[in-house]
């Protein structure tokens, strides 16, 4: 029996206490889930903070985590004869319904949910091509598409398949499961299935977001266990968040823009060692794909809040911060240098004033940065990553530019609206991300197919379009 909500849907409740138990209305809309109840005898009160237990009418039970209560009231008549109505409000961040009361701590072993979007990414001509004909459900909807297994965790994609016996099968999405050896609770879960979703979005070069999650105490092989034993199980609960659906251009998600695919074998083969490397590099690289996600949700922006997310975004990629050009020993002779030349033009006061202003040339230059960076990545993808263009700018000085930039933009605001200036921001901005998605990429073990494909990811495509914009450089 499903246990998902139906989003917008108002459901007659009745709460779940000990004692008295008030009835009311539950909604979960995109923007809000919350309830409000009323007792027509005594007052009642909901803490905020502390989980809600309700009883739908069609018999499901939500649990309402993370709340924040409006405060209680009342509606009284005062006439004969008098009257009174109690109500209390209350708003859920984590909404989770089943067919019993889920506890914030309890053991989650496996967790499976969709990616909407992340289609095109997975279509498997083999596995496609059996489950087509009259055989519904096919055979070949009982083995997962891939499975790795990484830190303790399992993370396998299926292939859910619709159809009807009468005409065999019509239609199919993937469906991700993550099964844990040690059990998380709500708090611990999510991380891995956001590592996930950042794999896709990197190989979709756009922002994805999930749905449909369910989370069980069981493991897949418990399930299976107890379906074979004939033993009623029913441990499935769906999990529902405040989250915006990410705006996805369908027309740019295409396997040609993707550094992994699954059409073929050998494909799966190297889809399954990016994943892998992927996820066994989370500890170091958890804050920076964090970061990636904030870039590929800014897309349609054209600001300086998105060249500042693109900013941190390399600062936080392994490598990607200025490294050290003096040692100590370097850096104490040119200060005493410095003093001395003050020293000899009657400025005795300066010696603490050279320091901080020589401290930071213990680090490499933006130029030698940029340098370093977009050579690491001509050495993995080739001379066309970031090949001339027709403008005759130099990538590294369109980076150095974007440093500029940031500094105005950190300080103030980027002012301007003019043509140029708009192209000089959306160039600047669209160059560094570019250096940071295939930073980010170029460690992992992609194929020589898929690195060309990540040439053409729409990270990459945006800088050369932008750079377009430019009329050609005069010698």
């Amino acid at each position: 029996m499903s246990t998902k909500l139906e989003p917008g849907r108002r459901y007659h409740c009745q709460q779940l206490t000990d004692g008295r138990r008030p009835t009311g209305v539950f909604c979960c809309d995109p923007d809000s889930m919350g309830v409000k109840l009323f007792d027509y005898e005594e007052f009642f009160h909901l803490e905020e903070g502390a989980p809600v237990y309700l009883r739908l009418e069609d018999n499901l039970v939500v649990s309402m985590l993370d709340t924040v209560a409006s405060g209680p009231g009342r509606s009284s008549y005062l006439w004969e004869p008098q009257a009174t109505t109690y109500f209390a409000e209350i708003s859920a961040n984590t909404v989770v319904s089943g067919h019993k009361p889920w506890q914030p701590a309890n053991p989650i072993r496996s967790v499976m949910f969709r990616v909407p979007h992340a289609k095109a990414l997975l279509y498997n001509r083999e596995r496609l091509r059996a489950a087509q004909g009259r055989r519904f459900p096919p055979k070949a909807a009982s083995d997962p598409l891939f499975e790795v297994t990484v830190a303790g965790m399992v993370f396998k994609c299926w292939y859910s398949l619709s159809g009807s016996f009468e005409f065999g099968t019509n239609d199919w999405e993937p469906l991700f499961e993550i099964e844990f050896e040690e059990p998380r609770t709500l708090k611990t879960y999510l991380d891995p299935v956001h590592s996930l979703l950042q794999f896709f979005s990197a190989g979709a070069g756009l922002q994805l977001t999930p749905k449909d999650i369910t989370i069980s105490p069981q493991s897949h092989a418990e399930w299976l266990a107890a379906i074979e034993e004939d033993k009623h199980t029913d441990e499935n609960y769906s999990v529902v968040y405040l989250w915006k659906p990410a705006e996805v251009e369908k027309h740019d998600l295409h396997v040609r823009n993707s550094f992994f695919m699954a059409y073929k074998a050998a494909d799966l083969v190297a889809l399954k060692g990016c994943l892998r490397a992927w996820l066994s590099r989370d500890d170091d690289w958890a804050k920076a794909t964090a970061l990636m996600m904030g870039s590929l949700g800014l897309v349609r922006q054209v600001s300086g809040q998105r060249l500042l997310m693109a900013c941190r975004w390399l600062e936080a990629i392994p490598g990607g911060r200025a490294e050290r050009a003096l040692d100590d020993k370097q850096l104490a002779v040119i200060l005493k240098a410095a003093e001395e030349a003050a020293q000899a033009q009657g400025c005795r006061d300066l010696g603490r004033r050279i320091a901080g202003s020589l401290r930071s040339i213990k680090r490499e230059s933006n130029e030698a940065r940029f340098l370093r960076l977009v050579g690491s990545v001509v050495t993995v993808f080739g001379t066309k990553a970031f090949e001339p263009l027709p403008s005759g700018r130099n990538i590294v000085s369109t980076l150095v530019r974007a440093m500029r930039l940031r500094g105005q933009e950190a300080h103030s605001y980027i002012e301007g609206s003019d043509g140029e200036e708009v192209a000089d921001l959306m160039a600047s901005t669209a160059a560094l991300e570019a250096l940071c998605y295939l930073l980010t990429l170029k460690d992992l073990p992609i194929d020589e197919a898929g690195r060309d494909r990540a040439l053409h990811s729409r990270m990459v495509r945006t800088y050369h379009y932008a750079e377009m914009a430019f009329p050609p450089v005069k010698n």
